[in-house]
């Protein structure tokens, strides 16, 4: 590269839209809102990885028996400044965990109406949900279609059977169908 000139058109787009980030997956630590339309919610399979929520396709879950992999409902979500995000609840009988998600399924209706924000209360491994009342703002939703929001959140965090090895770990790679012949 050295006696190379560096051409900086082969790295720039040709999209002059604004780019916006895509959607975070994430537990909100800023007052937010759900979408009050219950059909911009889905029940899906995800995994932390690499400090990221991973969408896993619902055969890989049913097939191979991952330990990482829980059952999860995502909620449409929109901060104050009007950024759209994905709520991930994981749905789990660990009773270490499960209150995690609980506290999270008690504070939708309330979010679905109200602006609320979210404590993490690590003595009772919960979060508490306050509804801010002097926040009156409306909200700013996506004009998305809920299938795009959950494409773009996820661009680059889909495991599916064509990429199911990056999730497979050693000692993990049993499949339903194995366990059941023992």
């Amino acid at each position: 590269m050295k006696n190379q000139k560096f051409n900086l058109s082969n790295f720039v787009h040709n999209q002059t839209e604004d780019l916006e980030s895509p959607p975070r997956v994430c537990i909100p630590r800023d007052p937010f809102r759900i979408h009050p339309d219950k059909s911009r919610k889905a029940s899906v399979f995800l995994t932390w990885k690499n400090e990221r929520w991973y969408l896993v396709a619902k055969d890989v879950a049913e097939e191979f028996c991952l330990s990482s992999v829980r059952r999860a409902e995502i909620y449409e979500g929109v901060f104050l400044n009007g950024k759209t995000f994905l709520l991930p609840i994981t749905l789990t009988s660990d009773q270490e965990y499960a209150s995690w998600g609980d506290s999270l399924l008690e504070a939708v209706p309330k979010a679905r109406r109200h602006w609320v924000e979210l404590e993490k209360d690590k003595d009772f491994n919960r979060h508490e949900s306050r509804i801010l009342k002097s926040m009156k703002e409306t909200p700013n939703w996506s004009e998305l279609e809920f299938e795009e929001i959950v494409a773009l959140a996820f661009y680059d965090r889909i495991i599916d059977s064509s990429n199911v090895s990056q999730l497979l770990e050693k000692g993990n790679k049993r499949r339903h169908q194995d366990i059941e012949e023992d």
